[in-house]
């Protein structure tokens, strides 16, 4: 099974020589490409569903890593974006909070 490591950090965005802000970042190497999420919010998911358009196996088990600690459990993407065996999301809202006709 196929294992995939994802690195947070964070960049600096500068807004003249003096100020910055910081952003968050995803970062992660699969099959020798490079691939990277840059944003605020969900950047690990954001990041998992480029990898899943790549063709990634979403079975693979994905480590989440700051530095040396590791952040998350380990776990499968299906799991992380709430997909099923064949990459179909799946909806685990409570039905009396769901759209639809009655």
């Amino acid at each position: 099974m196929e294992a995939v490591t994802v690195y947070l950090d964070s960049l600096k965005k500068h807004r003249n020589t003096k100020e910055y802000t910081t952003i968050p970042r995803a970062y992660t190497t699969y099959k020798g490409e490079y691939y990277e999420a840059v944003g605020y919010g969900e950047v690990i998911k954001n990041l998992l569903y480029i990898l899943v358009e790549e063709k990634a196996d979403i079975n693979a088990q994905v480590e989440v890593m700051r530095g040396d600690t590791s952040c998350f459990a380990p776990m499968a993407i299906k799991r992380w974006l709430s997909m099923d065996d064949e990459g179909r999301k799946i909806d685990r809202r409570p039905t009396n909070l769901k759209k639809g006709k009655p």
